[in-house]
């Protein structure tokens, strides 16, 4: 498999070639990286790193996880006239998972904008944990080498 590499903010493209004797089709795809990376000091503390971080989380409320789908179907009632005209009821549903279980929740039509800003809020608070764990490690190990003894 080829990957594309590109530098950030810039475009890149490549070209995949058949094997030879299979048709002579060429696909080229372009590739566009953006990067979310949020940029740290070259020497930043391990409670610098704690500062950052919640600093960054004030901004992220409301959370969810999950994902939220438009459901069709029939409804429970005998002589519905939109069932019986073939159209089918549309609701929202969000979807997730609590330890193992899978879970599905009615969401009304009046709430889906603020979850789905729940939603986007909670996968930037997955970037921003790992992130975040990034730059702990990083710090940590800083502090560690300036604590040990010079030879």
């Amino acid at each position: 498999m080829t990957r594309c590499r590109a530098a950030r903010g810039k475009v890149s493209s490549f070209t995949l070639r058949p094997p030879d004797g299979a048709k002579r089709k060429y696909l080229t795809f372009i590739c566009i990286h953006v990067s979310l990376h949020l940029y740290m000091r070259e020497l930043q503390t391990p409670e610098e790193v704690r500062s950052w971080f919640i600093k960054a989380l004030r901004q992220l409320w409301p959370v969810a996880t999950g994902s939220l789908s438009l459901r069709r179907g029939r409804c429970i009632r005998p002589n519905c006239p939109t069932c019986a005209s073939g159209k089918l009821h549309s609701s929202y549903a969000l979807y997730g998972r609590r330890g193992k279980r899978r879970f599905s929740l009615y969401v009304p039509n009046r709430i889906v904008p603020a979850v789905r800003k729940a939603i986007r809020h909670g996968r930037r608070l997955q970037e921003l944990i790992n992130e975040a764990g990034v730059r702990y490690v990083r710090a940590l190990k800083r502090d560690d080498v300036s604590k040990l003894p010079k030879r």
